[in-house]
């Protein structure tokens, strides 16, 4: 009985280290691979980066709102599909319930402002507090200018993307009706979401500056940005009180 006991748990864990192989495999060549085109293209691939994973929180955000809604849609509707049978990535996103609009402009922000405007803030953090010259002091005074520069602003234009989508911008009145929906947003919610991004990314941002290679931190920093667009996307996008 010990034996055959033996033999099974021998073969289980054989069963393991093969799927273990199975898997570890591709994602090492994927990660590779990544690295390899942030090295090379540092600016596309955090584009891309930010683009792919931002959209993933937002959508995220909206199955979760769906559902605690009840509004939850579990097959396409036939209204979404082509003249041919065929479907467009509009009727998909549509399909599965989600605001094709509203993915779109996260794209948006995903793309220019996690990825291009970050590439750039963070180039620029390296050369007023070099990398090579960490000490705690500086690395906490490199994380404080981080919130100070981008808590406020950041935050408070991703509330002004979110309430733009509701107005027409060509006309003037539309226009002046989004600001005054903006500021009301930003006088709402702003100061308690800036406080709840300093204690959620200060952390973040010391491993970022102490631990993460510069290449690197495009996937790490927007990896972080999934859990934070996801919050961010509910306070931005739910029903002023």
């Amino acid at each position: 009985l010990m034996s055959r006991g033996h033999g099974r748990l021998i073969g289980l864990v054989a069963l393991c280290a093969s799927w273990t192989l199975v898997v570890a495999h591709p994602m090492r060549g994927a990660w590779t691979a990544y690295t390899s085109a942030a090295k090379a293209y540092p600016l596309r691939t955090n584009m891309a980066t930010g683009g792919v994973i931002t959209v993933a929180g937002d959508t995220m955000a909206q199955l979760v709102a769906q559902k605690n809604d009840g509004a939850s849609k579990s097959k396409v509707p036939a209204k979404s599909l082509g003249k041919d049978g065929g479907m467009s990535v509009q009727s998909l996103v549509e399909g599965m319930g989600l605001d094709f609009q509203r993915s779109v402009s996260m794209l948006g922000w995903g793309t220019l402002v996690s990825g291009v405007g970050l590439f750039y803030w963070f180039r620029f953090l390296d050369r007023l507090f070099p990398p090579d010259r960490n000490t705690v002091m500086r690395v906490l005074a490199k994380v404080g200018v981080n919130q100070l520069g981008l808590a406020f602003p950041m935050n408070g234009c991703f509330f002004g993307v979110s309430t733009a989508r509701n107005h027409d911008l060509g006309v003037a009145t539309a226009r002046a009706e989004w600001l005054k929906d903006w500021e009301r947003k930003v006088r709402q919610d702003l100061p308690m979401t800036v406080v709840q991004s300093t204690s959620f990314w200060a952390p973040v941002q010391a491993l970022n500056f102490v631990l993460i290679p510069p290449y690197a931190r495009a996937l790490y920093v927007n990896v972080a940005m999934f859990t934070w667009t996801s919050y961010l996307s509910f306070i931005a996008y739910r029903p002023d009180d």
